[in-house]
């Protein structure tokens, strides 16, 4: 720590009960007075030395190097993520006010709506499952969410086709993107473990459907 103040005072200062805010003042104080060089410690991004986390309150030293281009002073590479997460989340919030066109709406409102729109508090809300909409009489595909440890098999918004989520929780692994899940009554929406089979390939399934052959890779 490049701190001038010496070590009984710090020690002194930092063990006092006042309240942060306080301590980092009297912090800032002692380094004024022992620096040898103030116009450098007045610099620039060199001034407060001792400053407050704005993540996890926690006092220290300087802005550091990792801080510089995020625009926030935070102790630690952690810290300077998580305010980065947060300040990414608050940027999509103001966009979504803006896309609303409504006039008077704050953060705290948005926020107040999300929480009474999102998941089961939606009266659209169909417990976690859509549907893939298809042209004509066929009856559309049923995605769920996906569990973190089939993630890889899921689309960008974390979906999954059911009827592979099924066959890849009864093989405890992930499909691969050839493998094709063929339901035995061709009905998309009965995803029964009993009415599921694999194919290694959609040629295979294909050929099995016409001749019933090769057998299946899995079925119970």
């Amino acid at each position: 720590m490049p701190t001038q103040i010496p070590r009984t005072g710090l020690f002194q200062i930092l063990q006092t009960n006042l309240s942060q805010e306080t301590i980092v003042a009297l912090l800032n104080e002692a380094e004024l007075t022992f620096t040898k060089r103030q116009r450098d410690l007045e610099a620039k991004r060199q001034y407060p030395c001792w400053q407050i986390c704005p993540m996890c309150g926690e006092i220290f030293w300087r802005t550091p190097a990792w801080t510089k281009k995020a625009k926030v002073n935070t102790c630690s590479k952690e810290c300077v993520a998580a305010w980065r997460a947060q300040d990414k989340e608050r940027l999509n919030l103001l966009r979504r006010i803006a896309n609303t066109g409504r006039d008077g709406w704050t953060e705290q409102s948005m926020e107040s709506y999300l929480e009474k729109m999102t998941g089961p508090n939606n009266p659209a809300w169909k417990g976690g499952v859509m549907y893939f909409k298809t042209h004509g009489n066929y009856v559309g595909v049923k995605y769920v969410r996906c569990p973190n440890e089939y993630r890889e098999m899921a689309r960008k918004d974390g979906y999954v086709m059911e009827h592979r989520l099924v066959v890849a929780q009864h093989l405890g692994r992930c499909l691969k993107r050839t493998e094709v899940v063929h339901h035995k009554d061709h009905d998309p929406t009965n995803n029964n473990p009993d009415n599921l089979m694999l194919f290694a390939s959609n040629s295979q399934h294909k050929r099995y459907e016409a001749t019933g052959r090769p057998p299946p890779l899995w079925q119970l």
